[in-house]
């Protein structure tokens, strides 16, 4: 018996183009994720407290605030790791290690957007 791939109408395998466009969604939703975690505490400053807590993992106290501005910090750590994780899938030739890399760049987008508004709605005045 031969395997037989799937083909659609315009001779392409339909699986095969489906994963590559998955990945360039992933990939676009990772970066907007990173821009608009780097935006959102620019357009809203005016509306932040002098000092913003950031540091967590530092000793209570002063060592955790930060100028509203360094809340853009995460998001370009963000931005490097998604460019970093492109880069590395485009030298790899291994499907699946491509979409992890795709996958934890978009994963570790959405946790830094998410951490960067729950920190805005904590300390800011809406």
């Amino acid at each position: 018996m031969k395997n037989k791939k799937k083909t659609g109408s315009n001779g392409f395998n339909s699986t095969v183009v489906a994963s590559k466009i998955v990945s360039k969604k992933f990939l676009a939703a990772s970066v907007l994720f990173s821009i608009s975690a780097i935006s959102i505490p620019i357009i809203f400053r005016n509306n932040l407290p002098p000092v913003i807590p950031l540091f967590y993992g530092l000793a209570e106290g002063e060592n955790q605030l930060v100028n509203p501005l360094f809340l853009t910090i995460p998001a370009g750590l963000g931005l490097l790791i998604i460019l970093i994780n492109t880069l590395l899938s485009t030298i790899i030739s291994n499907n699946f290690i491509k979409r992890s890399l795709i996958l934890s760049s978009f994963a570790v987008s959405l946790l830094v957007f998410i951490t960067t508004v729950k920190i805005l709605l904590l300390v800011g005045s809406f």
